[in-house]
């Protein structure tokens, strides 16, 4: 069946849409905070707010000026895992363009020799199918997040190990950066931090982008993502 090039010109400008997004998102620190006034002011009081969800009213283990909390947090993994198959399945639709373009161009050959890249399908193949065929030869996982809690005076934390439900109170409410760090074989090392390592992986699709002309377009999405993806060149 013939592919439309419409059509995946399309989808490919929603889908680097959506990378942008994930990017951004992942970049940005914890800023939400919920006071809790019936607390006393010699405690801390302002509950980080993860998600739109009621906090639980709990008691926790409280710790005076930690510089860093690393615990694990499905919710921001989750989305991480998601940059990650996002990234490598953009691999899909540009094979596809190529097709539709009748192009001479081995997309899988090309993403084949590119590690950064590996390292996404790694983790994207380990979410989606709970097995890792470990292209990038580094076995990679994501298990930990680790929070910069340096300016948040004292913390309380409740985290319930069955459920891995966490609650985090800090005495002064001012954002909150973290990383999740990418370990590699078995945990004997680690790759860095993981968004940074996708939107490495995520660089090396851009040359390709290029060449195979998907936003050659004078349309405003494709002037739009060109602006965004190679302001030196738009």
């Amino acid at each position: 069946m013939a592919v439309c090039g419409n059509e995946v010109a399309t989808e490919i400008r929603g889908e680097l849409r959506s990378i942008l997004r994930q990017h951004n998102d992942l970049c940005k620190p914890l800023e939400r905070f919920g006071e809790v006034e019936s607390r006393p002011h010699d405690v801390p009081r302002y509950y980080v707010l993860f998600d739109q969800n009621p906090r639980l009213v709990v008691s926790g283990l409280r710790l005076g000026g930690s510089g860093e909390l690393s615990l694990p947090d499905e919710r921001i993994t989750d989305r991480v895992f998601e940059f990650a198959k996002s990234v490598w399945h953009l691999k899909d639709r540009l094979k596809l363009w190529a097709e539709a373009q009748f192009l001479s161009f081995n997309v899988e050959a090309k993403a084949a020799k590119c590690q950064p890249l590996l390292i996404c399908a790694d983790l994207a193949n380990w979410k989606k199918h709970g097995e890792n065929k470990n292209r990038s030869r580094f076995d990679p996982r994501i298990e930990i997040v680790t929070f910069d809690t340096s300016r948040s005076g004292g913390i309380e934390l409740y985290f319930d190990g069955a459920t891995k439900h966490r609650e985090l109170l800090v005495t002064h409410p001012v954002p909150i950066p973290y990383r999740v760090d990418v370990i590699a074989n078995g945990g004997n090392s680690h790759l860095g931090n993981g968004v940074d390592l996708i939107d490495k992986a995520f660089s090396e699709w851009l040359p390709m982008i290029q060449t195979l002309g998907v936003l050659s377009a004078t349309d405003r999405e494709s002037n739009y993502l060109r602006q965004r993806l190679f302001p030196g060149n738009s």
